[in-house]
């Protein structure tokens, strides 16, 4: 098969990170799978470079999706016939839904990997006035599809969900991290947060929950991985809630491996999520895990099982299980090993891989059937 992921995000995130890896995992089946990256001067690119993967750059806009987006991919849509392209993003969807009959696309298969809690009146309108469009929807945690059901009413046999995947073995390398001075990371017990700076992220609560854990946590550092629109703001409440300091900065990374197993925990802050793949990949690297209830979270990491969870917006009940985790060496120790075990027992990146295959060769299925 000839497939096509098209990306219209410009930074690398949890989406952009996942589809690489598909791109790679379905090549090395036999087919050929492309990943094209319709944002100018995207960050994606080198790690897609680096991956080893056909990659397309199409320069074709910033943020909005407008009329030189929509030429620029249509072209590159009609020069490349796919049996299948996936679009990510509700922008990217609703672009191609509207040319892909001009453009020749046959089958557009659809990856929701959020809660979509930002969407205007107008893309809520399009999106469900042009669904039947779509060959297939493709939600990566069951969290994701009900709510994709709830808010556009796409019937259930129209949604596929498929888990993130993870390579256990990318993550167990046996191979000890750098020094942390090496890495620009402060001594100390550490937390680390890998996310864009996007409000659903909620670093916002993550700091209000530093704040509110006063001398609990005064001998504690925390360390921000990632970049995005709202990294100044975040910069400013750091500021303003006197934490120079304590809180590092570090630019987004093709590999944050080293940088998140020389830190003692990980914490994911955020209000919504569908299944991160950052809280995966610290799971895989054997790091106790604080997490919010949100989105598909509990589908993966359960609450003192693999994980301390606290509700969603709660900066008290974050701060709580920060101390918590801080304080309990033997809490730290049992965590760690269930969330390898969890990730390697129920999260299988080839699992993933090939149930994408099976959706795609279902969709070509269905039309040879018609």
């Amino acid at each position: 098969m000839r497939i096509l992921q098209l990306l219209a995000h410009g930074h690398v995130g949890g989406t952009e990170t996942f589809a690489i890896s598909l791109v790679k995992g379905l090549n090395e089946r036999g087919h050929h799978a492309v990943l094209a990256n319709a944002w100018t001067d995207s960050t994606a690119d080198a790690p897609a470079r680096a991956a080893g993967i056909p990659f397309a750059p199409l320069r074709a806009g910033t943020y909005r999706i407008g009329w030189k987006w929509m030429g620029v991919v249509g072209h590159y849509l009609r020069s490349n016939r796919f049996d299948i392209v996936q679009t990510y993003g509700l922008r990217a969807s609703l672009a191609v839904r509207l040319m892909q009959r001009r453009v020749g696309i046959v089958h557009h298969v659809t990856g929701v990997r959020g809660l979509d809690q930002q969407r205007t009146g107008v893309q809520a309108f399009l999106d469900r006035r042009t669904e039947h469009r779509l060959d297939m929807i493709i939600c990566n945690a069951q969290a994701v599809a009900a709510r994709r059901m709830a808010l556009v009413g796409t019937p259930a046999h129209r949604i596929r969900v498929i888990p993130n995947g993870i390579d256990v073995s990318y993550f167990q390398t046996g191979v000890a991290p750098p020094p942390r001075d090496a890495l620009g990371l402060p001594g100390g017990f550490l937390f680390a947060t890998v996310a864009s700076f996007r409000a659903e992220k909620d670093h916002a609560n993550l700091l209000d929950a530093i704040v509110l854990a006063g001398d609990e946590l005064a001998d504690v550092g925390f360390v921000f991985i990632g970049a995005g629109r709202l990294q100044a703001d975040v910069w400013d409440r750091v500021r303003e809630k006197n934490l120079i300091g304590r809180v590092r900065f570090i630019a987004p990374l093709q590999d944050v491996r080293d940088h998140v197993r020389s830190c003692d925990a990980f914490v994911l802050p955020s209000s919504s999520e569908g299944m991160p793949r950052a809280l995966m990949e610290a799971m895989a690297l054997g790091k106790p895990v604080i997490a919010t209830d949100a989105g598909g979270i509990p589908e993966v990491a359960r609450d003192d099982h693999e994980a301390i969870l606290a509700p969603a917006r709660d900066p008290r009940a974050l701060a709580e299980a920060m101390i918590r985790i801080r304080r309990d060496a033997a809490l730290r120790a049992r965590l760690s090993s269930a969330a390898v075990r969890r990730i390697r027992d129920h999260f299988s990146h080839t699992a993933m891989f090939e149930q994408h295959i099976r959706v795609y060769e279902g969709v070509l299925q269905s039309c040879s059937d018609e």
